[in-house]
């Protein structure tokens, strides 16, 4: 391969608002991304919860929940998505995060709650989507941290 040529790698950080079973969100997910089902099995560390995980078209997927929620605590679950076999890109610093568009996605086509944390060097901030059904449209809030 050219070494002129960089490669890119790709991650994605959504945490999503649901009061139901891991499993029953991993369905709407599946449904809606049209994935096959998401495997469930234990996580190899501590805290040993239940984690959902599926690989498609060399992204990996991981679905599992959040431990005190996150931020409002309401956001109980988190959808992690990244490249397959991409050390050498995260190790050279060639990722590039679309958590904004992911939360944005499944917001839309999931009618769920989602936020995406965005960090820009020494600033972070959140933002917030939700479908409002009647009137067809997303939701935005964006809050600095």
């Amino acid at each position: 391969m050219n070494s002129d040529i960089d490669v890119f790698g790709v991650k994605a950080k959504v945490y999503i608002d649901f009061d139901e079973s891991l499993e029953k969100l991993g369905s709407i997910i599946e449904k809606a991304l049209n994935l096959k089902a998401l495997r469930y099995e234990n996580n190899e560390d501590e805290p040993y919860d239940l984690i959902g995980y599926t690989e498609v078209l060399g992204f990996e997927l991981v679905l599992r929940s959040v431990i005190n929620g996150f931020h409002e605590s309401q956001y109980l679950f988190v959808l992690v998505i990244f490249t397959t076999d991409c050390f050498k890109e995260i190790f050279n610093d060639r990722i590039y995060d679309t958590s904004l568009w992911l939360a944005r996605y499944l917001s839309m086509i999931c009618e769920l709650k989602t936020i995406a944390e965005i960090t820009n060097g020494e600033s972070k901030k959140i933002v917030k989507f939700w479908h409002d059904k009647p009137n067809r449209m997303n939701e935005v809030i964006e809050m600095q941290l």
